[in-house]
């Protein structure tokens, strides 16, 4: 079972890594990339976030300095991870009360003897079986949703969020027709200092 899960974190691993979110999509190298040779124009921030949290979860949030989303990352993977350990138990314990039963032996004891039937045995089994793969999915979403975090925080990385914005709205009528039109713009404003 372990050697299948491996196989197919490195068939996810393969494809992420030929996939064309990934690929080289800036324009041919500059002058100051030939001025500068430790700088790359291959791959941007996002997609160096993207990779690295795809490799390693939470490095991808650690490249851009989001070092509070780090236990939120390890949290959601960790729980969906115990889910799918404990639905996994759940699954192999009905699996073989199901085998104890059916299996004639005189000398087996019979966990759930007089408390379930066979088809009962048959349905919780299938229940965890079923939770299982949905905890499977989880924790495939959970670590994708946090290769999509660093992607999108490598992309807002440089965003200007300092205290010197400013919102302006107008409202005007609106010049296709009847009705009205807001017009919102965020504005840089100078620093203001204290007199």
């Amino acid at each position: 079972m372990p050697a299948k899960w491996v196989f197919v974190g490195g068939l996810g691993l393969l494809l992420a890594s030929h996939s064309p979110l990934l690929a080289a999509q800036g324009p041919e190298p500059d002058s100051t990339s030939v001025l500068n040779p430790g700088h790359s124009t291959r791959w941007g921030r996002p997609q160096t976030a993207a990779v690295l949290s795809a490799v390693i979860p939470g490095a991808g949030q650690f490249y851009n300095r989001e070092y509070w989303k780090i236990p939120l990352v390890y949290g959601l993977i960790g729980a969906t991870g115990y889910f799918l350990y404990t639905q996994q138990a759940q699954t192999n314990h009905y699996a073989l009360a199901l085998d104890y039963r059916l299996d004639n032996d005189p000398l087996t004891i019979d966990p759930y003897a007089g408390q379930y039937t066979p088809t009962q045995l048959l349905s919780l089994k299938n229940t965890a079986r079923r939770s299982r793969d949905y905890a499977a999915l989880g924790m495939l979403a959970a670590w994708g949703f946090q290769v999509l975090d660093a992607h999108v925080g490598g992309h807002l990385y440089s965003f200007d969020v300092s205290r010197n914005l400013e919102l302006q709205a107008r409202v005007a009528p609106a010049d296709w027709g009847t009705g009205i039109s807001l017009q919102l713009d965020l504005l840089s404003t100078p620093s203001r200092t204290a007199p």
